[in-house]
């Protein structure tokens, strides 16, 4: 795998009295941010081979909805190890997991892609994403050994 892009799930609604906070879905403006950050990336020319998700409900639509972007609707996986409380050991697996594919994008959560983004890139400290913010992250330049080091494991 050569790229890995993160991005944190767009605005999602508050939840709601007897609500699982798994069960949260996006709101109207949430959905404008998901479909425009997939616009951007698609115009950026930033390719995607597989899109991985967590299973929570705001991280699932901003997956279809840039799936939908994309034209690769059908194609969104859900993946438990992206749920919230992912760690660095979890993107680990991912990563071995999907070793085949060249760009995955992992739909997840913040604090937990802040955590991962800085370890992957050899920093000591979170590097918080905002809602529905996207980062590419290469793997070909020795980030690999970087993530075998990560702190927080």
């Amino acid at each position: 795998m050569k790229k890995l892009y993160l991005l944190r799930h767009a605005d999602a609604a508050p939840m709601k009295h007897g609500q699982k906070d798994s069960q949260r879905p996006l709101t109207d403006r949430g959905r404008k941010q998901a479909a425009e950050v997939a616009a951007e990336a698609k115009l950026k020319m930033f390719s995607v081979d597989l899109i991985l998700t967590s299973p929570y409900a705001r991280a699932l639509d901003t997956a279809r909805i840039f799936a939908a972007v994309y034209e690769m609707q059908g194609q969104v996986i859900e993946e438990p190890l992206l749920e919230c409380g992912c760690s660095v050991q979890e993107i680990r697996k991912i990563l071995t997991r999907y070793e085949d594919c060249e760009s995955i994008l992992c739909v997840g959560h913040e604090p937990d892609f802040g955590v991962i983004a800085a370890a992957l890139l050899g920093q000591k400290t979170s590097w918080p994403f905002h809602k529905a913010e996207c980062r590419e992250i290469d793997l070909s330049n020795g980030l690999r050994f970087l993530l075998e080091d990560a702190p927080g494991d």
